[in-house]
């Protein structure tokens, strides 16, 4: 449990050098996540100043998303085949786990983006559900 915490402590102080940054960090497979959620604050109603910043780190993510979807599908094509439909990749035998592995350390790797932290009171109007705002735990601060 002391590991845990410790990790736990590491990420929360490296978030907080982040913050002062004007950097928001978190993890492509989070990034991933978080996506619909996101959908749902970029098309909320917001101050005109909020809404530009969430466009600019919506731009951001969507870059870092694409970069990793390109990358997953370099490795469905390095592990597997497609199919005779020629849209779905088969994986046979041990390739499907080094594929998983290779695609679990990619989902782990640390993202920053440029952007400062949203104030959940400056949200409290939008209709979003607490799971989706759990997504969004990268993002929106209390």
């Amino acid at each position: 449990m002391g590991r845990v915490r410790s990790i736990q402590r590491a990420r929360e102080r490296r978030e907080e050098k982040s913050a002062q940054k004007g950097e928001l960090t978190t993890t492509l497979g989070v990034l991933l996540d978080s996506g619909p959620a996101l959908k749902i604050l970029t098309t909320a109603s917001l101050p005109a100043s909020q809404a530009f910043a969430l466009a600019k780190i919506t731009r951001a993510v969507d870059e870092e998303i694409e970069a990793g979807h390109g990358v997953r599908v370099k490795l469905c094509e390095q592990y597997g085949k497609l199919d005779e439909t020629g849209v779905f990749f088969e994986f046979e035998g041990d390739k499907k786990a080094a594929f998983e592995a290779e695609w679990l350390a990619l989902a782990g790797s640390p993202v920053s983006i440029k952007g400062s932290p949203i104030k959940i009171a400056d949200i409290q109007g939008v209709s979003i559900s607490a799971a989706a705002l759990q997504t969004l735990s990268w993002l929106v601060v209390e």
